[in-house]
């Protein structure tokens, strides 16, 4: 799942907006081992991106950019400290408006992986400061390398690091790109606003290594930390070659420094979760939301929303609803949508915004991966995969649980890399704005489409691809600002920022 966004407030009144201006920065020409493959930050004086080799084996340090409002490149570093191959960028992170690298340092003969991260001056883009400890795991196969994940609490008080163990095995849930891998062993850390460690807890859970998926974790404002995880019985292998239900999802959470751990199963009674995820309210309560199957991971027949109360751990509101005729027909024909077909199960639950009224906006992805086989004539073999990137499903669910409306973001796009693929988010007041490319193709079209609060769709052609010979590069657009959109856009060795003003 990507980012998801925390408590974002969206409001429910429309409200008068321009409309969309882009301008493009400066054309430049990178080299041809080298891509910009985020941005990590922004702040009132630029923007900050990560350019990192695409092989490597020709050196894997990264390099921190930073650029002006204007979209002027003012400086380029490379952090030289990981040039060696013992050293590897774990991800990037702002805390307190601090800008901060997480890393990694094998050591071969110990079999062991040293973590830790450090803070990067916003002047130079050089690491700064002394490297704070995270924790070590052994590597017992090269290919055992642990991996280490972190969340911000919402007031931004709370750092919080998950460090998997160094043997984990990989589950994908049915039907969806959501592979994840399986933690038995992990370390949990909890930092405060000044850096200093609050807790720390190395966890064991009673469970093997084939039987639980952690699929998301997350930090209150008290510094408590819950996993989102599917669960599998002992017999999970022998219900999977019977075709019956063989998993379920449980929400583990660790309170009063890691030491009093709850468990909540997570369950819709005679339905079947088809994909969810979390958010933890103004109140610290929990919030699930989701979609639903009368069949076991089979399709998409409606929604739902519920809350855990925190402290009781007793679900305070729960609400189904099935999606209607004229909803199912925005993905179907009519006459399959009258007998009460179900949504294809090729949709991905991708962002989740937590309403400030206490409900929520679903947004779905359909995805699925092919492969084409070609034989030559001397009876070789080849096999080339694509990756499908689909129509958008978007549902808002009214605190009732009941759902306001569901609308449809139709765009096609198949290619053999995923980097062009999906879409980039940003709300705007009353209205949510997705940024992609139509197609993958040369006269492809990048569209901004934006749904306000009655769920009507209104999409503009951007630019065409092969006018400006710019094609979206998703990961690397970020909303910057209230009305304002960084997008980046590659064609052959040459790159260009763009500013989109909604």
């Amino acid at each position: 799942m990507k980012f998801l966004f925390s408590l974002l407030c969206l409001l429910l009144t429309l409200s008068a907006l321009p409309a969309q201006d882009l301008v493009l920065g400066p054309e430049t020409k990178g080299k041809r081992n080298e891509i910009i493959q985020d941005i990590i930050h922004h702040d009132e004086t630029g923007f900050y991106a990560l350019r990192q080799a695409v092989n490597p084996m020709r050196g894997n340090a990264p390099i921190i950019e930073k650029y002006s409002s204007k979209m002027v490149q003012i400086y380029q570093t490379k952090l030289k400290e990981f040039t060696s191959p013992l050293f590897k960028d774990e991800g990037y992170f702002v805390f307190k408006n601090r800008l901060f690298i997480a890393g990694s340092r094998k050591r071969p003969k110990q079999k062991e992986t040293d973590y830790f991260f450090r803070e990067i001056d916003k002047k130079t883009g050089q690491m700064t400061g002394n490297h704070t400890d995270v924790g070590t795991e052994m590597m017992e196969k090269r290919t055992n390398i642990p991996e280490l994940f972190h969340r911000i609490s919402q007031d931004d008080s709370k750092l919080a690091l998950f460090l998997n163990d160094a043997k984990p095995r990989l589950f994908r849930l049915p039907g969806t790109r959501n592979k994840k891998l399986n933690y038995s062993k992990f370390t949990l850390k909890v930092f405060d606003d000044n850096l200093q460690e609050q807790w720390t807890q190395r966890v064991v859970l009673p469970y093997d290594d084939s039987r639980l998926s952690v699929l998301r974790f997350d930090v209150d404002n008290q510094g408590n930390i819950y996993l989102l995880a599917t669960y599998r019985p002992e017999n999970w292998r022998d219900l999977k070659r019977s075709k019956k239900p063989y998993f379920s999802y449980k929400i583990l959470a660790y309170r009063q420094g890691g030491d009093k751990v709850d468990e909540y199963d997570v369950t819709l009674r005679d339905k079947y979760i088809s994909d969810i995820t979390f958010d933890i309210n103004k109140n610290d309560d929990l919030t699930c939301s989701g979609f639903f199957s009368d069949k076991f991971y089979g399709s998409l027949a409606g929604t739902f929303i519920f809350t855990i109360d925190a402290k009781t751990k007793k679900i305070t509101r729960e609400d189904t609803r099935e999606f209607d005729t004229s909803e199912l027909s925005l993905f179907m024909s009519e006459r399959r949508a009258r007998k009460g077909k179900e949504i294809s199960a090729n949709f991905d639950l991708e962002d989740f915004v937590l309403r400030s009224d206490g409900g929520a906006v679903l947004i779905g992805e359909s995805f699925y991966i092919s492969e084409v086989s070609t034989t030559d004539g001397n009876g070789r073999t080849s096999t080339t995969r694509y990756y499908n990137y689909g129509p958008l499903i978007i549902v808002n669910v009214n605190p009732n649980g009941k759902i306001a409306w569901v609308t449809k973001i139709d765009k096609r796009q198949r290619s053999q890399t995923t980097a062009f693929s999906s879409y980039a988010m940003a709300i705007v007041k009353s209205k949510i704005y997705f940024v992609f490319n139509q197609s993958i193709r040369r006269r492809s079209n990048v569209i901004v489409a934006s749904v306000n609060a009655d769920g009507k769709v209104s999409e503009k052609e951007m630019y065409r691809v092969k006018d400006e010979k710019m094609r979206i590069r998703t990961p690397g657009c970020e909303q910057i600002a209230d009305r304002e959109m960084i997008v980046y856009g590659e064609w052959k060795k040459k790159f260009r920022f763009g500013k989109l003003t909604f």
